[in-house]
């Protein structure tokens, strides 16, 4: 039986054949080979001569919908000069497949597992190359600005806890919600974005594997989420899914500022940071399984984070 990754690597190699692109040496073999699946992607290897492709299709029904292909596409091609991210070829949203894919530079690299000091102040430089990049937008359209973080990882249906069947998973339920309704209420009264006039072009999805060191700088990779935002919001989110120790922060921050920023910023990047420092709770054991499941150990993770919440002295 054929499977759909079979189905897919025939279509591309068809669709390669018959195109003819002027990045392929159609003089040299062509090799298509099965990568990895990620958050509603399917990626494929593309091996050509001496250069490497990776075809992104989605596989979830909904990002034809949301049309995220475009968005990343579009993003790729706009900052290619950067050298911060992988090279976008192809968009395609019409085919016998039915599911958007692009097909992007594959980058050599390796996924980071600890941060030191120099890899911390190359991937600051890449975010203030992309962060002052001067994209054109209407800025009238997009003030003035509200923060929308908390709301769209509350209202994931994979953030809700009772749609997971773990053994004694009520046991969790309780005080998960209690303190998810807490930080809703906390957090979409701040005060603290009314002011945000400084938007910019953002990642907004930068987890480890999403960040690759090559032999001469840091490369970003899976550019899906992408949009416009502020800067705090790319910094908040790479402290949290990347775990960075307040020493690690610091390293960036003098990077990122040249000096440390005001009380206002650091406010914004910590409430970011909380607000996603949470909701990896629920990714760690339910979602992606960074952690073996296990009811107490997540109640432990859950008590130690409600009792720093109500420690915190910021405006959260």
């Amino acid at each position: 039986m054929e499977t759909i990754h079979t189905t897919n690597i025939n279509f591309l190699e068809k669709y390669i054949q018959e195109s003819i692109f002027e990045w392929i040496n159609y003089t040299s073999s062509i090799e298509i080979s099965y990568f990895k699946s990620g958050w509603g992607t399917h990626l494929y290897l593309i091996k050509n001569w001496d250069k490497k492709f990776l075809a992104r299709i989605n596989f979830f029904p909904g990002k034809n919908d949301w049309k995220v292909k475009r968005g990343e596409f579009e993003i790729l091609q706009e900052i290619e000069y950067l050298n911060i991210s992988p090279k976008a070829y192809i968009l395609n949203e019409d085919n016998e497949l039915k599911q958007d894919f692009t097909i992007v530079e594959y980058i050599e690299g390796e996924n980071i597992t600890e941060f030191w000091k120099l890899e911390i102040k190359l991937l600051a430089k890449d975010f203030i190359k992309l962060h002052t990049f001067p994209k054109t937008y209407d800025k009238k359209e997009l003030l003035p600005y509200s923060c929308s973080l908390y709301n769209e990882f509350a209202g994931g249906e994979d953030k809700k806890i009772e749609i997971y069947d773990f053994k004694d998973i009520d046991q969790v339920a309780e005080i998960y919600n209690r303190i998810k309704k807490e930080l809703g209420e906390r957090f979409n009264i701040l005060p603290i974005f009314a002011t945000c006039e400084n938007l910019c072009i953002c990642h907004g999805d930068l987890k480890l594997e999403n960040i690759l060191k090559t032999e001469k700088w840091i490369m970003l990779i899976d550019w899906e989420c992408a949009d416009i935002d502020i800067p705090e919001t790319d910094i908040g989110r790479l402290f949290s899914w990347c775990v960075f120790t307040k020493q690690q922060q610091n390293i960036f921050l003098l990077e990122y500022y040249g000096k440390i920023p005001s009380d206002e910023i650091l406010k914004r990047i910590w409430s970011i940071k909380i607000v996603l420092d949470f909701f990896r709770i629920i990714e760690n054991y339910c979602i992606h399984k960074r952690k073996e499941w296990n009811v107490i150990e997540m109640v432990k993770d859950l008590e130690k984070y409600e009792k720093e919440l109500h420690q915190m002295k910021i405006e959260i």
